[in-house]
Order: structure tokens, then sequence, then C-alpha cells
């Protein structure tokens, strides 16, 4: 028989059952005001534990009826009320505390804990008509070790989570006909690793209501992804529950408001109804509340893309920051980017090899940037662990398809699906899947994938954004052909978009060399009209896609065929982006990475060789001064100035030199070359850092914050000299120009016949005699670091390499020196 609690509250924190019990009195106080006369006890307690608590050798307790409780809750205050205690007699051990009571025993002072423990264990055995609850959230990698033993002996079946595991509890305490009310993450409802629980809610349970508020339903500065469900403790397969969809209103203001409104206008077209027996239909079991008789009937009558094709989950290195790179970190000789299959590449002599990622949403072509240490089959990736822990920690999972093409898709992402065509020779890992299988199946699958038909069933499959090679094995595909042309038109014009710029390894040139035009802004033009055409044709073939998907599943009336510009992911013109590139790659042609007379990388770990470069000349050591005055004849602005003149023409000079400035805007009074100057001083470093994901193979040696010295160096080409021709080339020689400037300062100072005058000359004396202080503290670290000649591996990567010259180099927000001496803390515990 059980027994049953008007009002119980439990919690592992003393101080919240504390506050539970206020808040309770002061609601009682507000019916009536009589009730702190005389207080009823509070069901509501906090559940304590026993940890190595022993039982006083007392002879009015008998061990084997208290042994097995004070066990069940000697690690309560990690567990709380997920812990079952085990059966007890509740008036036998309470007749023996009275009687330990009225003893005259040394012992009696146990008594008020060993009444609490019966107490918790009383309340932790009975069974309640309503259960109400908050749970915590948190991953299963967030969980201890006692939670996560504890979850994965007791609670199988929801051991995901926290939260989960307290739905769970709570369905095994609540009475039949009784009723649970929940706020928790929504992800129960969709994810596969809740697929067991969700089972066992709808085929035990019934869902009565449920809200599905908008992230920021509490705060608008919270991303929290919840829902608030009420259950009924009895099946009702054919009951219709509520369900309120806020997800489209924002903001926490908003939300309450629009619940009101949709409970009394059923019409509002953000309340849906549905019941378990159609849920069960679903793959997964997933709640999709809003899935109309058509989806279902898909769901059902159709084969789903897991029977056609293989979804593949690859390679998962377990430390990134060790064995994968950015490919343009690496010395672009020990990369292969010819591997046709498994065989080729166990015979290769390179150390990395292409690696997908997942990366940004990206449709049919894109996202690859990486390079992962694959030497020897993978030999050190395999190992990685064993000699540390005695195991491997790597998980190398489907490697028979390594290097196969296939389509890939991003397992998380911060918007719809998106899928592309991975090219033969690439690894895939666990972030970046891949579909493998007939060729055109995996076409049409692209296809679908990519539709806003995809892009609806994925929404009901895994609303959260994360998309596992388990969901996209449950899409149903019908035995259709879509158009494979169409396909491959779109995966051409992608790749065409993703080559277009210098992250890409197939990179050629720059879009805006590429006509035979002296000006500027006619380059620009074709640029922008040939992207918008490309843009145009590229949205005509998805909504052409959709349409195709749309009237083979059926869905006229619930789908459209339209593709929102912000859909389309290759890129449009933009001038200021546009010409912030060109000086990318300007500068790329003056290091020697790229070359006016030959197409793609020339120099990117390759011994130089200044044949190369005829028709522009590539700087013989890769160091370019950066400073505020031309104090160098072959500074960055200068040989900048020279690539124009060369890649366009003399004639047309200044007309390209407005043009840039004025896209990269103009300050009033200011010329074109001090505006290009100010660019490289104060914004090109954060540019490239940008562009080249916070790992730049450009750096820029910097003195500080007055900016008195600055120069690029190419990582590529820098050498154990490198630092000490910073300093007698540039740096020395910088010290007697400003001294040169000083004494002209002063001069200016003394012969200053105005109050302006002496204003701007004392300024300018102060700027330059800080700027020469900074220069010789700069100079002085830079000799010690210069002395110890520094040899860089490029293998190690941007991260740990950039940290070695801490100092003298920028260190702005974009590149913070904490997240790069975290990603190479790997190498530091090889070096110890």
């Amino acid at each position: 028989m059980y027994q049953y609690s008007t009002f119980l509250g439990l919690d592992i924190d003393e101080r919240a059952a504390q506050l539970a019990s206020f808040a309770v009195f002061m609601k009682a106080r507000s019916h009536n005001s009589r009730i702190l006369r005389k207080p009823p006890a509070l069901n509501i307690t906090a559940v304590r534990p026993t940890h190595s608590q022993t039982l006083p050798l007392a002879t009015e307790l008998n061990p084997e009826d208290w042994e097995p409780l004070i066990e069940a809750f000697k690690d309560a205050d990690n567990l709380g009320s997920l812990i079952t205690p085990p059966p007890f007699d509740v008036e036998k051990l309470q007749g023996q505390l009275d009687n330990l009571e009225a003893s005259s025993s040394l012992f009696r002072e146990w008594v008020p804990a060993l009444q609490g423990l019966l107490l918790q264990a009383k309340l932790l055995r009975n069974k309640y008509w309503v259960v109400v609850a908050n749970p915590p959230y948190m991953g299963s990698k967030s969980l201890n070790d006692i939670l996560r033993n504890f979850a994965t002996k007791n609670y199988p079946d929801s051991k995901s989570d926290a939260f989960s595991i307290f739905i769970e509890r709570f369905l095994n305490i609540v009475l039949e006909n009784g009723f649970i009310g929940l706020m928790t993450p929504f992800t129960w409802m969709f994810l596969s690793s809740y697929e067991k629980l969700r089972k066992r809610i709808l085929s035990e349970n019934t869902i009565t209501s449920l809200i599905r508020p908008e992230y920021h339903a509490f705060f608008d500065s919270a991303y929290v992804p919840i829902c608030t469900f009420t259950l009924l403790n009895k099946a009702l397969p054919e009951y219709q529950g509520t369900f309120i969809d806020l997800n489209k209103f924002y903001g926490a203001d908003l939300q309450p408001v629009k619940v009101l409104e949709a409970i009394k206008n059923p019409d509002c077209g953000y309340i849906h109804y549905a019941k378990a027996a159609d849920f069960a239909k679903i793959p997964g079991s997933a709640i999709g509340y809003w899935v109309s008789y058509q989806i279902i009937q898909l769901f059902n009558n159709c084969l789903n893309i897991g029977k056609i094709c293989q979804p593949v989950v690859g390679l998962q290195t377990s430390n990134n920051d060790r064995f994968i790179r950015l490919w343009y970190e690496t010395n672009y000789k020990f990369i292969d980017f010819k591997v046709e299959n498994i065989d080729t590449a166990k015979q290769s002599t390179c150390k990395w090899f292409p690696y997908n990622k997942g990366g940004e949403f990206r449709k049919w072509y894109g996202n690859l940037e990486w390079v992962v240490n694959w030497e020897k089959n993978g030999k050190q990736i395999k190992e990685y662990g064993l000699l540390e822990t005695g195991k491997v920690l790597s998980r190398p999972q489907g490697s028979e398809y390594y290097f196969r093409t296939g389509i890939t898709w991003s397992a998380i992402s911060s918007s719809q699906i998106s899928c592309r065509r991975q090219p033969q020779g690439v690894i895939f890992s666990n972030a970046g899947m891949c579909l493998y299988g007939n060729s055109e199946f995996i076409l049409s699958s692209e296809g679908l994938l990519n539709s806003c038909v995809g892009t609806y069933l994925m929404g009901i499959l895994s609303p959260t954004l994360n998309y596992g090679a388990g969901e996209i094995a449950k899409i149903p595909f019908k035995e259709l052909t879509a158009d494979q042309s169409n396909i491959l038109i779109l995966e051409k014009n992608s790749k065409i978009d993703w080559d277009n710029f210098e992250t890409s390894w197939d990179f050629q040139t720059h879009p805006l060399l590429r006509h035979n035009t002296k000006h500027l802004t006619q380059a620009f033009n074709i640029w922008q009209s040939k992207s918008e055409t490309a843009f145009r044709e590229l949205q005509r073939l998805e909504e052409e896609n959709n349409r195709y998907w749309i009237e083979a599943y059926e869905l006229q009336d619930e789908l459209t065929p339209e593709v929102p510009d912000n859909q389309i992911t290759i890129r449009r013109a933009d001038l200021n982006k546009d010409i912030r590139s060109l000086i990318s790659y300007a500068v790329g042609c003056i290091m020697g990475r790229y070359s006016l007379d030959k197409p793609g990388l020339i120099h990117a770990g390759q011994p130089f060789d200044p044949t190369l470069h005829q028709t522009l000349s590539a700087s013989n050591d890769a160091i370019i001064p950066i400073t505020d005055q031309e104090y160098f004849d072959n500074d960055i602005v200068t040989r900048f100035i020279e690539f124009l003149r060369v890649v366009y023409s003399p004639e047309t000079l200044t007309e390209n030199l407005n043009f840039i400035a004025n896209a990269l805007t103009l300050k009033n009074g200011e010329s074109a070359q001090e505006r290009i100057r100010r660019y490289f001083l104060q914004e090109f470093i954060s540019d490239h850092i940008q562009t080249y994901k916070k790992r730049p193979i450009y750096w820029l040696f910097t003195s500080g914050k007055k900016r008195a010295f600055g120069a690029l160096v190419y990582l590529h080409r820098y050498n154990e000299d490198t630092l000490a021709r910073i300093r007698t080339d540039y740096v020395l020689e910088l010290q007697v120009k400003l001294d040169g400037e000083i004494v002209r300062a002063q001069q200016q100072l003394e012969n200053a016949s105005s109050s302006a005058a002496k204003k701007a000359a004392t300024n300018r004396l102060k700027d330059l005699q800080a700027q020469q202080l900074e220069l010789r503290d700069y100079q002085a670290k830079l000799q010690t670091l210069a002395d110890a000649r520094i040899n860089l591996d490029l293998d190690d990567g941007v991260a740990y390499n950039y940290t070695r010259f801490k100092g003298l180099l920028y260190e702005g927000s974009d590149l913070k020196m904490a997240d790069l001496e975290k990603a190479s803390q790997w190498k530091r515990e090889l070096l110890k």
C-alpha cells in the first residue's frame, strides 16, 4: 500500500529547501493570516548524505534494518531525489528510534540524524498525484563520476543529461492518472539519444500540453532552448494534446502575451493539436506536433535515405589542436592533395591530408579548409592516448570510406542543414559527416537535403540544429531521380565561387585581376556583373530544385519554392570587402606567396626562387615595414602602389588609388595615400586575422601602442636570421631617423609663430619622443630573441609558433594570446 503526501519538496541544497519553505509559508499566509501562530510541518527537506556513516552500536537498533538505507544515501549530496530507497518497514524502524530515544544510551544523540534519514527515505518511497519540477540541465560530459555511474546503472534510457534522468525518475513516482509538470530543455523531444525515453513517455503517458518558448524567453541576452509540458500518467494514444509554439516571437516580454492569445484564439496559427499515435509514426518518435497528415504518410510509406545510401560518422582525433591544421598554416609541399584511395594514402610520404571538419552554412561545395596528420596511415592518431592513459582516445570511425567522394554536411549548424560535395582525397570527421552510395542516389539525396523539403523534414527530426548520421538516415526518400545536370551545375558554380578567394587551396588569381583593363573601377564592375549573374543563376536552380521536390512529395499546400537571398551561399560583389581582398592578394604577391607570372600558390614552405617573380619582384627577405610615415623606400604603401602600377597601368594609378581609398572610406581632408597607409597601419592585420580564422600567415611585428615600428613577416619565409634582419635593417635605422625627426620637431617648435603652430609642433614632438622610447624597449626585446635564433617547425601550427615571439607581435583582441596558449598546450606538454 502506497502512502500519499499532499505536498513534498526535496532538494540537495539546504538553502534551497529553506527558501522553498519560506515561500510556501508566505503563500499560505496570504490566504490565512493566522497560519503562522501554529505553523504546520512541511514535507520540504534537503536530501542529506550519509557518506561513510556507520550505525552506532546501540542494542535498540538492528544493523540489518538500517544499513541498506545508509548505503542508499551515501552519495545523496550528488544524487538527491534520484535515489530510490530499498524497501523497508517504516513502523519497525520508527519503533527502534522511539526505543533509542527513551533509553539512557549514549547513542540517543543519533536519533535526529536517523529520524531525518527515515523521513527522506519515506518521502522518496512514496508515490504522488502531482510532480512539478525544473530539474538541472547538464550534458553527460558535465556529470561527475558519481552521477554518471549511477545513471548508467539505474537510468540507462535517459543517462544523456541530468534533466532526462529526472524525467524518468518522476515517471516512476507519479500515481496512475497523476500529473507531471516540468520545464526542461526541448532536446528530449527530438534527439536520438533520448529516443528510448521518448518512446516510454508516449507508450505509458499522455502529453496533455506543451509550450515551446522562443530561445530568449527569460532574458534577451540568454539563449535557452527549453520547453514546459504536462504529462498524464496514463496512455491515451488518441488524445490530442495542446502544443503552443512561440519560437517566432522574440523576447521575454512577448512570451506570456502570446500564450494567452493562443488560449483565447485557437486559430492564431501557432497552436497545434497532436496525439501520441501520430508521433509514433515519425522515425525515432520525434514530438513533431506541427506535422501534417501528408508528412506522416511520407514517413510511413517511403524508404528512408539510410536504406539506399550510407550516412557515416568519420574521424574523431580527440585532440584537434595537435592533429589538425588550417591548410595554409603548414608547409604546402607536405600536404597530399592527390590521394585517390586508402591504398595510395598508405604509400604517400606526406604528413598532412585534406580533412572535412564541417563548417559554416554553405551548400553544394566548399568549407574545405583543414588538413589532418594522417602520416603513415594515421599512426599517431590511432595510438593517441595509449602511452598516457593505457587506452586509445581517438576514434577513426568509418575509415573504409576515407578519401572517397561523397556528400557531406555539418553536424552542428546555426541555421538549416546544408550539404556539399566532398571531393576525392578527403578524410571526413565526426563534425563533417558524409553520405556514400550510388552516385545517382547521393546526388539526388544532396538535392533533397538542400531543398526546402529537406529543411522541413530535418526540422521535424532534429529542430535542435544537431544533424547526426542517424537523423539523416531517417529522411523519407521517394525513389525518384532529380535532374542530375542541375545538381552538377550547382556544385560546379559553388566550387568556382569557393576558389575565387585565397583561403581555397585551388585559388588561382584574384577576381579583380582577370580582365584586361587599366581601370580598377571597370574591373570591379565586370566582377560585380558576373558574380550577380552567378548568384541569380544559382538562386534560379535552387528554386527549380525546390519545385521538383515539393511536387515529388506533394507538399504544394505546405511549402513554396522561393529561396531568399540570405540562403544563397555563394558570394556577391561587395566593394569594401573586395578591395580589402585585393589588398591581401597584393601583399601575397609582394611577399612571394603569389606571382603575377603564374597562377596559384608559389611559395608556401618551398625554397624561395626570385626568378618566379619577374613582372613584380617579391621581397628578398619577406619583411615589409609598416610605419606612420614613409621612413623606408620599400615600405608597404610604396610596394602596394608599385603593385597597382604593374597590374593595371601607370596611367591610371591616381584614379585607381582614389577608387581604393574611397572604397575604404576617406576621412575629411585625407589623401588617397594617407588612407591606404592608415589601412595598413590600423586595419590590415585585423582583416587578415579574420580571413585566416585567427591563424595568420603574415605576422605583424609591432613595437606597441604608439606604432613606432611595424613590419609584416611572411611565416612561410621566416628563418633564424629574420629577427636579426628586422633589428639591424629596420629598427636600428628607424631609431636614427626618429632622432632626426625629433630634431626637426624641436626646430619647428622654436620657430612657431602662432599658438596653433606651437601646439601642433608640441604634440608632434611628444609623439616622436614617446615612439622613440617605445622603440628602444622594443629593440632590446628584439635583440634578445634574435640572439636565440629561433627555428620554426610549420607543422607545429600558428598557435604555438606565434606564442614563441610574445612581446614582439601584434596581440589585439581579435587574436587573444590566451587562446593561442591554450591551443598550443599540446606542444608544451610534449616538450616537458
